[in-house]
């Protein structure tokens, strides 16, 4: 269990889906999006699916179309030209067009509207306690 997995859980707000996604599953979804996902991300996904925690709706590799990390990063990149393919989407916030998104390496960005990426987390881990 990942850190950011052991995170969530502890919420008091907890909820996550009542199965997480197959291995190879969350494979396709990296070649269909053409990159890697994150270590934390991955561990993420095939234990609690997605997951919603101290007011955070974060996608996971799901059918659910509003948190289905490929549709919702597609779209996003649509969006916002200044995106980097390497980048994908672990929440929506709704508001102010406010896009989080993570690289292979598990850094976590932040962009508004169609603006650049700006770096605002080592890890999803960290970004929780933001």
């Amino acid at each position: 269990m990942t850190g950011f997995t052991k995170k969530l859980q502890d919420q008091d707000d907890f909820i996550s889906s009542k199965n997480g996604a197959k291995a190879v599953a969350i494979r396709r979804t990296e070649q269909k999006l053409g990159l890697c996902f994150a270590k934390e991300y991955k561990d993420y996904t095939q234990q609690l699916g997605i997951a919603v925690a101290n007011g955070h709706e974060f996608t996971g590799v799901v059918e659910m179309p509003r948190l289905s990390v490929a549709q919702v990063t597609v779209e996003e990149r649509k969006r916002n030209p200044n995106i980097p393919e390497s980048l994908y989407v672990v929440e929506r916030m709704g508001i102010d067009g406010i896009i989080i998104w993570q690289d292979q390496n598990g850094c976590v960005y932040m962009t508004i509207r169609d603006g650049q990426p700006e770096k605002i987390a080592q890890s999803l881990a960290e970004y929780l306690e933001i």
